[in-house]
């Protein structure tokens, strides 16, 4: 990723998280998260870097399969979902965009309602 990319990502004020596909499985990891993220989630987020999501979101195929299309046909995915965050516990409702990014990568953006 560009320098560009990689600033808008780190700084901006909508809580992101970098997902990728490391290997075969389709199953993709977490990988780095924005300073919002890390403020949304008390710092926590930390703890969940190289957390695939089919763990994270085990009882919770709609992410899941957000994941997938995303993946799979390239594009946005948008979802309003009400959730607990595994990092705090809070349970909220939000607006995600779970937005492809070639090659391998899906940044999920997450808004509290």
């Amino acid at each position: 990723m560009d320098d560009h990319f990689l600033t808008l990502f780190k700084y901006s004020p909508i809580p992101m998280y970098w997902w990728r596909l490391t290997d075969a499985t389709f199953d993709p990891v977490l990988v780095d998260f924005n300073d919002a993220a890390s403020e949304m989630t008390g710092g926590r987020i930390q703890e969940l870097i190289g957390t695939r999501c089919s763990a994270m979101y085990a009882d919770d195929e709609r992410i899941r399969d957000d994941f997938r299309v995303a993946f799979h046909d390239k594009r946005t995915v948008r979802r309003t979902l009400r959730y607990r965050l595994r990092s705090t516990g809070q349970v909220g409702s939000f607006n995600a965009s779970y937005i492809f990014i070639a090659p391998d990568s899906v940044i999920v953006a997450v808004l509290p309602l």
